[in-house]
């Protein structure tokens, strides 16, 4: 007799901006529920998010004209449990964005690159993706996280 091999598919989005404090505070952006019925599968889980934050113009000031800005992001994927809150799923991944201040106050919108892709050896809770500024320079303000998504393979 053979056993009965199903892969299961699930997936969770959110369009609802979540703000980032620039202060390093870690926050959950997104949630995969995960039905107990799954539990003890392997998982493949991919995913993005797009990162928004501003830039705050410069005065008309010779001395300033190329002063640079930097936006740091971590993020890491974490299995929630009974036995422990949360235990890391992957690693601390990192993601930057840099370039040239300007005279004007400009918007910033960047998704991860590449999406992440990580593997769950053993799937015993929700995952659960949060994120953290780590670094900002220059006139960086207002960072937040709109549109993220998570998709999972569920395999016996």
């Amino acid at each position: 007799m053979t056993k009965n091999h199903t892969t299961v598919f699930i997936s969770a989005q959110e369009d609802r901006p979540v703000e980032l404090p620039l202060d390093g505070t870690s926050v959950e952006i997104l949630r995969l529920k995960v039905p107990k019925a799954l539990y003890g599968r392997q998982a493949k889980l991919d995913g993005f998010f797009q990162s928004n934050f501003f830039v705050i113009g410069l005065e008309n000031n010779v001395e300033q004209e190329n002063l640079p800005y930097k936006y740091e992001i971590a993020y890491q994927v974490m299995a929630e449990s009974a036995e422990v809150n949360y235990s890391p799923a992957s690693p601390l991944l990192l993601d930057t964005v840099s370039g040239v201040q300007q005279p004007v106050r400009f918007d910033v919108e960047h998704n991860t690159n590449p999406n992440f892709t990580i593997a769950v050896p053993c799937v015993s809770g929700d995952l659960v993706l949060m994120a953290s500024v780590v670094e900002t320079q220059g006139g960086v303000a207002g960072a937040f996280v709109n549109s993220r998504s998570m998709n999972a393979l569920l395999l016996n």
